[in-house]
């Protein structure tokens, strides 16, 4: 409880900062500005703010989505706990999950249930018959998320040869900018800190930085007639911010994703949501294999011919990666919502040149692709406008086991409980302006 409580030490100056300093100035003069507008002028009007939820595929793209689907805008990729990622992946007798590896999140996933995140309104032209109402705002969609997680196999010692219990805590910042109701460019950066023993870090609660994710994409920009479905699409840049990315030399990631939505009015009932998300990504990276963090031989940096002999593990990056994802939200009032979603990951490494030096003599399965998947189960209530709280189960994993056993997608040692606290930043502002109107 003390490491708890260090780190909310460490987190509240810089919230109360951001809150109390920065923002109020930049949306006390966008507000200013709003009403200078010309007395004629109607203004514009956001679409039917309710939304429903699932997440930067990892996509995220809502970045908003539930974490199984990488809250992406929503999950870090699951770990492979094939031969090629054992150097980043947790000890077999470890209950907590790897380290990402080159972060990838569901594509374009809905928005969590209660976020101001916009969907079209019923009526096309109903945006059109509101007159009187404030335009809305550039930033709203933008969130600040506290995690709490926990792994569920630790908390029984008996579960595997090793007690290896697992508790984390995460802040993910993630900003977004809309231009107009369809256009928006979107960040996301994570920071994660074990308070148990961790098995992947230099030294103790560590304080883990994930990738930097940087978006542009046009929400629902298109409605299929009769079906009514809603189509969105972004470009997805990873810029490699982690530990991990840096290990294995990645200079960038371009992601386009493409994002499926039905609303499903249910009268009284609530609203049933039904999404689809794909995303395919390039990897770029100055090696084909990760390396170490220093040669083995020292000096060899200035030996002519380099040191790639001496740096790299042999254990090889993935070229291509292919990221779909479904879920399905139920809203049954406007303060509670129900997800379930799954998201499966295919990546293709880089090809072995030459001939394969490892020798067998029985037919092996292709060694060229890596699985993974992501499953997740989330309820999320809204006490006020200013905060969404999401509690629920994930398990992010890769498809085979160290022994080449396949694991249960549902559940595994890496499944994981959280609870998530998510600060609206649009209704977070709205309240710091009243309360000056008010004082005013």
């Amino acid at each position: 409880m003390a490491r708890v409580w260090a780190l909310g030490v460490r987190l509240a100056p810089l919230i109360i900062l951001v809150s109390v300093h920065v923002l109020p100035a930049a949306w006390a003069a966008t507000a200013a500005a709003q009403q200078e507008a010309a007395p004629g002028e109607a203004p514009e009007v956001a679409p039917g703010t309710d939304s429903a939820q699932v997440g930067e595929v990892a996509g995220e793209s809502s970045e908003e989505g539930p974490e199984a689907v990488g809250q992406a805008e929503e999950q870090p990729e699951p770990p492979s706990a094939s031969a090629d990622t054992a150097a980043v992946a947790p000890a077999a007798g470890t209950t907590e999950p790897a380290p990402p590896v080159e972060t990838v999140e569901a594509p374009l996933s809905p928005p969590p249930a209660g976020s101001t995140e916009e969907r079209p309104p019923a009526d096309p032209h109903a945006a059109d018959a509101a007159v009187g109402e404030e335009p809305p705002v550039p930033w709203r969609g933008s969130v600040l998320e506290l995690r709490n997680a926990v792994g569920i196999i630790g908390l029984d010692p008996s579960a595997e040869l090793t007690h290896n219990p697992y508790y984390m805590m995460a802040l993910s910042l993630r900003p977004r900018w809309w231009f107009g109701d369809i256009l928006n460019v979107r960040a996301r950066l994570d920071l994660e800190q074990e308070l148990t023993n961790a098995d992947d870090t230099t030294y103790a609660d560590e304080t883990v930085v994930q990738d930097l994710w940087l978006s542009v994409g046009a929400s629902r920009l298109y409605r299929i007639p009769v079906v009514d479905i809603d189509v969105s699409t972004d470009l997805r840049v990873t810029l490699p911010t982690s530990k991990v990315s840096r290990a294995r030399t990645l200079a960038l990631a371009l992601g386009p994703g493409l994002g499926l939505e039905r609303e499903i009015p249910l009268g009284s009932a609530g609203t049933l949501t039904v999404g689809y998300s794909a995303r395919f990504s390039i990897l770029l990276h100055q090696h084909t294999t990760a390396e170490r963090e220093t040669p083995l031989i020292p000096g060899c940096g200035l030996a002519s011919g380099g040191c790639d002999s001496q740096l790299n593990t042999g254990l090889r990056n993935s070229q291509l990666r292919l990221g779909q994802g479904l879920d399905v939200t139920y809203d049954p009032l406007d303060w509670l919502g129900f997800t379930v979603s799954y998201l499966h990951t295919v990546d293709w490494l880089y090809p072995i040149e030459g001939n394969d030096p490892r020798v067998s003599y029985e037919v092996e399965s292709n060694t060229d692709v890596r699985y993974r998947s992501a499953f997740g189960l989330e309820a999320t209530f809204t006490p006020t406008p200013m905060l969404v709280v999401g509690f629920g189960y994930e398990t992010v994993s890769p498809q085979q086991a160290p022994d080449s056993t396949y694991y249960n997608p549902l559940f595994n040692r890496y499944s994981t409980l959280f609870l998530d606290l998510r600060l609206q930043v649009e209704a977070l502002v709205d309240e710091i302006l009243d309360t000056r109107r008010g004082q005013n």
